[in-house]
């Protein structure tokens, strides 16, 4: 395949990627942020593979196709659009995760699918600013292009917040992938995700305050089974999940009443990260929190009587 990079040095190179020589080309060749039109944050990672923000338009999918894209990897919780993506004649894959982290199984979906893939790959998620380069740089490093020095480097470039604990612990414990493991691990390349959402992030929600709850009832006190645990950023990864929920297709098509139970949800959990971040959790900071978290709860309570 011939990559032209002429859009980030200024003078148009041909570049023939073969799977023996792209790791060299990665050492050679740092991340750099590209000017786009149509998509946010965009950082060319390789010369064969691109992070950044979701392509929403017929525009942004034309400017994917102008820069050679063949295949579109989204990371990102909202449904693909995959019909744009086919007028351009570009495959979509969608192998969602959450903000909290990067499980094993779909980092090796991650490497295989940078792997086997037509190139150039572009990844993404919704701003392009914290799940795509966390899913990039695992992959990368899993592919044995880049490591996780450059891997970390990335973030760096694309601004990824250190809030997003689980996303750098991924990527500084991230390791290449034996040859043997991905070879006889079969390829799940869905278009479209056939887990829904909603039944997901409500798992992963149910975690969130139990342990939030537990610690508002220990006065702020961090639960001796989880010592690991930080409030502040639990609270994130609540906020996290509302807010995506609330972009997917499953929740937006419910009725009014469902979306104000839902958007009060994503306030409260927004204003308990607010009050578990601040540096001096003193007593009426705690009661605050506390307050807020029983709002919270009220309203789950209530969307659960009325539509479970």
């Amino acid at each position: 395949m011939i990559r032209h990079v002429t859009l980030l040095i200024g003078i148009a190179v041909s570049i023939t990627i073969t799977p023996e020589n792209s790791a060299i080309l990665a050492d050679q060749f740092s991340p750099v942020k590209i000017d786009s039109k149509s998509l946010a944050n965009v950082v060319q990672v390789t010369p064969n593979i691109i992070s950044g923000g979701e392509p929403s338009s017929e525009a942004a999918f034309a400017e994917l196709k102008s820069l050679g894209v063949k295949t579109i990897i989204s990371v990102d919780g909202a449904q693909p659009l995959a019909n744009l993506a086919r007028k351009q004649h570009l495959r979509y894959v969608h192998l969602p995760h959450a903000y909290s982290g990067i499980p094993r199984e779909t980092a090796i979906q991650l490497t295989k699918a940078i792997k086997e893939l037509p190139g150039p790959i572009y990844v993404h998620c919704h701003h392009g600013i914290h799940r795509s380069p966390a899913a990039t740089a695992v992959a990368c490093v899993g592919a044995g292009i880049i490591n996780r020095k450059q891997g970390l480097a990335l973030l760096e470039i694309a601004g990824t917040s250190p809030k997003y604990q689980g996303l750098f612990k991924a990527v500084r414990s991230a390791k290449k992938f034996d040859v043997t493991l991905l070879n006889s691990t079969k390829s799940n390349f869905p278009e479209i995700a056939n887990v829904p959402p909603l039944v997901k992030a409500m798992a992963e929600i149910g975690k969130n305050t139990e342990l939030l709850r537990e610690t508002l009832k220990e006065n702020g006190a961090l639960p001796d089974s989880h010592p690991a645990f930080k409030p502040a950023h639990e609270a994130l990864i609540l906020h996290e999940h509302f807010t995506e929920l609330l972009r997917t297709p499953e929740v937006l098509k419910q009725d009014k009443d469902y979306l104000k139970l839902m958007r009060d949800a994503e306030k409260y959990s927004r204003d308990l990260e607010i009050h578990l971040s601040l540096k001096n959790l003193d007593d009426a900071l705690l009661e605050r929190a506390s307050n807020t978290m029983k709002n919270l709860m009220q309203t789950c309570t209530s969307c659960h009587e009325s539509y479970r």
